[in-house]
């Protein structure tokens, strides 16, 4: 029954993330896709949902937290049918109709036709899934292996996969293999019996009395031991004899070596060189001592030289500031003096500071310095000043009045207000008494007592008149009130205003006070009555009173650093001050130059006591390296007698020595040979009863082979057997589809090439073309993949049911794809007709092929859908969307 596929599902499988629902109910549906949108994972998803062979890498790109679910809706026979393969969390699951079953049982349910009744449930899965996926999936793994002509065996199993032959062809292979297995067996063995044939012939004929060997061993022993021995200590006698001679090599070696050893004590000096050796260490450790003193006291002259330059520069320097100051005060103007006409600026902490005031001091204004009216003009406005803010009345009394005024105002506004209540009262009171007609003192309806209602009239009436002069009295007060009020805050801002402007000026001539005050106590520091004495003249001797100070300042500097220099008297003129430290700066040149020859020649006494221990140290070097070779020497002599076990170490002893020693090694030697010969002898005794174990093997092997050899006879029947059943079902298949294989792929060939197709012994196709056949493996790419198609779609045809073929046309040329389009239109169209239905899928990344099988079947008429066309849009590492074109 075929398994006709309604609807398609895929998600997370491969390049496919999102879900995809895919209608497959045409008899044609082709799906195109560019490269890497997801094309074969759609018909890898279908092979690995039907068993097939894919990578796990290929089924899960997708993120481990979305579960993979490949599911169809199929009809097997009259039957719906639903299966879904999923992978979730790591785990598979089948599902099918809607309940989890096994693998086995999942397989069966999409494959009923396939016989597996006789074979176990693990035994059913490989030959379930090498008949659905090989039978309903042509994948681009089968094309590529039919492609590849180099691989025939990989191109015959693709082609049992087309065929649907799988089966046969493993049974094939695994007889074939199982064969050689044993041919191979069969071989090794007869190599083997071979061998030990050979090994027992070559024994027999090396094989020797044993009387040889007696005689051999006797006289190995008389040359190693001086006596006869048993045969029996044959082996022992080997091991002394190669014992004996590796020490005989071993002693003649430690004989040479002393040879060598006296030969170098030979050439060493007979007297001792102790004393030599002490007296060097003795010369040494003075020269030592010597050059130690040396150094420290050219260390100690060469500070001093430090510091006598140290005392020439600042001599020069004492001189150069006397100069400087000679400069300043003159021929004739002596220290004394000098100090004098500085000691006007001993008020200031430093010559810096003086000379910042001094700076400041000459560019006072003059009109504060020269001008005495000025200053007291001054003081007169800051007393006027003072006596007119005393004069004026404060602010607080004012606002006080302000206060009292603003407090009578409202008193008498309230007093208004009375009045005005008042006389709304009388008015009130007068409207009560014409309500009262009575004459009594009391009211008649109220009992209220009251004067005579004449007597409340006329006391109204007076109080209504004398009303309105009051009210105008109090506006009057009030208005003159309110006049007041303003003059005083008039005359409030008016005060504020004017002190604020005699503060302000009592601020400036305060300033300008306190600059005078300055500059006079300024120029009294510079030794002036008041700045007002200050003229050009006065700042320009303060000027050279301020260089005399420096230059004084640079002398005492200098003598403070070197109080053993000797004073100057103050008498003294500066100019003659600088002679007398240039006589004193010469001396300490002459000195330093004569402390600088003492250095050099100090230094030179160094330098030759520094050769002279270097040349003592490599000399008593050389004795001590002497003596510690000597004394190795004598150590190693010592060591290679006692090995030797000699007491003489004369030339004719060592010379006897070594002659013993040769005619020996000699005798060893001579001995070996003979144990040698016994050996091989003995060995070749010997292999008489290796040459019986190989012929014991050797017939084992022969019984082996036998065995090999029926096992062989029973697998030739069984590959006879397999060889009929492949015949049988190579006749039968040619019978049913050849024919329709042949015209198929001769219709796709744009010119005719071969006249037939027929099935090779190894299920493989060929081409028939006259008499004469063609392999495979000979065919061009494009016959390859054409002879593919049209076997697939043969049984396609025959079959019936859904196939899904991925990029069939990929490798074809623009001649031979229209060639295959037309095909597949003409296959389509007369399965309309056919009582067994079939569905083709096809993926293609071609736009031009897709767009001609679009044109292709757009002029057909038919109720029934006979193409669906869909496109892949998006790509891999995002998502991919489908949209239905036709």
């Amino acid at each position: 029954m075929a398994v006709l596929v309604d609807n398609l599902s895929v998600a997370a499988f491969g390049g496919i993330r999102t879900s995809l629902d895919l209608d497959l109910t045409a008899p044609l549906t082709l799906i195109y896709a560019p490269n890497g949108t997801g094309k074969t994972s759609l018909i890898e998803s279908i092979d690995w949902l039907y068993g097939g062979d894919i990578r796990e890498a290929r089924c899960k790109v997708a993120s481990n937290l979305e579960p993979t679910k490949v599911a169809i809706s199929a009809v097997i026979g009259s039957k719906p049918v639903s299966a879904m393969r999923a992978i979730d969390s790591g785990r598979s699951s089948r599902v099918s109709n809607g309940a989890q079953v096994g693998e086995a049982e999942f397989l069966q349910s999409l494959a009923p036709d396939c016989d597996v009744s006789e074979l176990s449930a693990i035994s059913r899965i490989p030959k379930l899934k090498a008949y659905l996926s090989s039978n309903h999936v042509l994948g681009v793994g089968a094309l590529g292996r039919l492609i590849d002509s180099e691989n025939a065996d990989a191109r015959a199993d693709a082609m049992a996969d087309l065929a649907g032959t799988r089966i046969q062809r493993n049974a094939q292979k695994v007889m074939d293999l199982y064969r050689k297995k044993l041919l191979e067996r069969r071989a090794r063995l007869e190599s083997e019996l071979s061998r030990f044939i050979e090994l027992e012939e070559q024994y027999l004929k090396l094989s020797k009395d044993r009387a040889d060997i007696d005689a051999l061993v006797k006289e190995a022993s008389r040359l190693l031991v001086g006596s006869d021995q048993d045969v029996a200590d044959f082996e022992r006698l080997t091991i002394v004899a190669n014992r004996e001679l590796e020490d005989l090599r071993v002693r003649m070696e430690s004989l040479s070596e002393l040879r060598s050893v006296l030969t170098l004590l030979s050439t060493f000096d007979k007297p001792d060189h102790s004393m030599q050796i002490s007296s060097l260490e003795d010369e040494i450790r003075d020269l030592s001592s010597s050059l130690r003193r040396d150094n420290e006291q050219s260390v100690e002259t060469s500070r001093q030289n430090d510091l006598l330059a140290a005392e020439v520069a600042d001599l020069k320097k004492l001189g150069d500031a006397l100069l400087d100051l000679n400069a300043v005060c003159g021929d004739t103007e002596t220290l004394h003096e000098a100090r004098l006409a500085a000691s006007s600026l001993a008020s200031f902490s430093s010559i810096e500071v003086a000379a910042n005031r001094l700076e400041a001091l000459a560019v006072t204004p003059s009109e504060f310095l020269h001008d005495t009216s000025t200053l007291r003009d001054l003081q007169l406005r800051s007393n006027e000043i003072q006596k007119l803010l005393v004069e004026m009345r404060s602010e607080d009394q004012l606002q006080a009045e302000v206060i009292a005024k603003e407090r009578s105002i409202s008193e008498s506004a309230t007093t208004r207000r009375a009045l005005s209540t008042l006389r709304s009262d009388a008015v009130r009171i007068a409207m009560l008494a014409h309500q009262h007609d009575g004459q009594g003192t009391s009211c008649p309806s109220c009992g209220h007592d009251w004067v005579t209602r004449s007597q409340l009239e006329q006391a109204f009436q007076d109080s209504l008149q004398q009303m309105p002069h009051a009210e105008a009295h109090l506006l009057v007060s009030e208005a003159s009130l309110l006049s007041d009020v303003e003059l005083l805050r008039s005359e409030i801002a008016s005060q504020r205003f004017r002190r604020e402007e005699l503060q302000k000026a009592d601020a400036e001539i305060e300033i300008h006070l306190k600059r005078i005050s300055d500059a006079n106590a300024l120029a009294r520091r510079f030794g002036l009555d008041s700045a007002a004495s200050i003229s050009h003249e006065t700042i320009q001797q303060a000027q050279r009173n301020l260089r005399v100070a420096e230059k004084l300042a640079v002398v005492d500097q200098l003598y403070s650093t070197h109080s053993d220099w000797k004073a100057i008297p103050e008498s003294t003129t500066p100019a003659s001050a600088a002679k007398i430290a240039a006589i004193a700066a010469a001396s300490a040149h002459s000195k330093l130059l004569r402390s600088e020859h003492s250095l050099e020649a100090l230094g030179a006494s160094i330098e030759q006591d520094s050769a002279s221990i270097s040349e003592r140290e490599g000399v008593l070097r050389s004795l001590r390296e002497s003596v510690a070779v000597h004394e190795s020497l004598r150590s190693k002599l010592q060591v290679l007698q006692s090995h030797l076990g000699l007491n003489l170490t004369t030339s004719a002893h060592l010379k006897e020595v070594d002659d013993q020693l040769v005619l020996r090694q000699k005798d060893v030697r001579a001995a070996l040979e003979h144990l040698r010969a016994a050996g091989d002898i003995q060995g070749k005794t010997a292999l008489g009863l290796e040459a019986e174990k190989a012929s014991i093997a050797a017939g084992a092997l022969a019984k082996d082979i036998e065995s090999l050899d029926a096992e062989l006879i029973r697998v030739h029947r069984v590959h006879s057997q397999v060889e009929k059943q492949a015949e049988h079902h190579r006749e039968r298949l040619v019978a049913t589809v050849g024919p329709s294989v042949s015209q198929l792929f001769q219709r796709m060939q744009v010119n005719r090439v071969f006249d037939s197709v027929s099935v090779g012994p190894s299920f493989e196709l060929e081409g028939l073309l006259g008499r004469f056949s063609l392999q495979p493996e000979l065919f061009s790419t494009g016959q390859r993949q054409d002879l593919a198609l049209a076997f697939f779609l043969v049984r396609a045809f025959a079959m019936g049911g859904s196939f899904f073929l991925d990029e069939p046309l990929a490798h074809l040329d623009d001649v031979n794809r229209v060639a295959v389009l037309d095909t597949l239109r003409s296959f389509v169209l007369s399965g309309r007709d056919s009582t067994q239905r079939t569905r083709l899928v096809l993926t293609t990344a071609s736009w031009t092929t897709t767009r001609h099988v679009i044109q292709k079947f757009m002029k057909v008429q038919d109720e029934e859908t006979l193409l669906r066309a869909y496109q892949l849009t998006g790509n891999v590492s995002t998502n991919v969307s489908l949209v239905e074109l036709a």
